[in-house]
């Protein structure tokens, strides 16, 4: 089950979905669900991002079947090597600064 939500027929019903709805990505995936209330071990990703500039975007995660709550994302691109990225499932946030060199 897990190989075929990886699988390049779901990759594909994904891009025409994002494409459809107007979306940046949309993707569904196979996660491992460490939650104490799983049974499972195995969970159900989905995530959508939107963009809303050239240097802002938006995502939403959630994990189908353990019950937490949605992940937000914030991307923010200060310029082509910088980026600000920020998450928060309202219990637990994260921010990080991002640079990013070639060679």
């Amino acid at each position: 089950f897990a190989g075929f939500l990886g699988a390049g027929s779901v990759a594909n019903f994904s891009n025409n979905l994002a494409n459809a709805l107007g979306l940046q990505s949309f993707s569904v995936f196979p996660t491992t669900d460490a939650s104490t209330e799983s049974t499972a071990g195995i969970g159900i990703g989905v995530e959508a991002s939107f963009r809303l500039s050239n240097s802002i975007n938006i995502s939403v995660l959630e994990i189908l079947n353990n019950g937490s709550p949605p992940q937000l994302g914030l991307q923010y691109r200060l310029s082509d090597d910088l980026r600000l990225e920020g998450s928060s499932n309202l219990d637990d946030t994260e921010l990080k600064l991002e640079y990013r060199i070639e060679f």
